[in-house]
Order: C-alpha cells, then structure tokens, then sequence
C-alpha cells in the first residue's frame, strides 16, 4: 500500500506540526502566567484571556476558517476553566 505524496500531505504535515508547536506554546504561556500571577487569580484571568482569545484566533483560523461564534464559545470555556484552576491555587497557597 502506497501513500500519496504530494504538496497536500506535505502542507497537512505542516499544518499539523504548526498546530502542535501552537499547543506547546500555549500551554507554556498558560502555565507561566498561573506562577506569575499566583497571588492574584482575577488579574491572572484578565491577563491570560486577550491573549488565549488572540491564540486561539490564529490556531481556529488554520482549523476552522471564520467561524466566529464556535471560537467565541471556545474561548469563553477555556477562560472559565482557567479561572477556576487559578482561584483554587490561589485558594490552596493561603
């Protein structure tokens, strides 16, 4: 069995290589902005949300296209999580 080769598997492996450099990025910058702002979960949330919803713009606009409302939603429920985890650490390091 023979795969196809060609300039669209190649721009698929692309696509998915710049997708998973994104998460890693993303999850790094998430993290790193959790320990800097550990003491202060509503400026950590305030903070990490232009930032999640400019992210997750780029990495939607690859997958999805300009489907604005799912993004929207999208974005809404990871700040929201990312909310809740920061004012639980901020609640357990009192």
């Amino acid at each position: 069995m023979t795969t196809p080769s060609g300039p669209s598997t190649t721009r698929k492996l692309t696509l998915s290589l710049l997708i998973l450099y994104r998460l890693i990025i993303g999850f790094t910058i998430s993290l790193f902005v959790l320990v800097i702002f550990n003491e202060s979960w509503l400026v950590s949330t305030l903070a990490y949300g232009p930032m999640l919803g400019y992210y997750m713009h780029k990495t939607g606009y690859d997958l999805l296209g300009a489907e604005y409302e799912e993004l929207a939603m999208r974005v809404f429920f990871c700040i929201a999580i990312y909310a809740i985890i920061a004012y639980r650490v901020e609640i357990l390091t009192k």
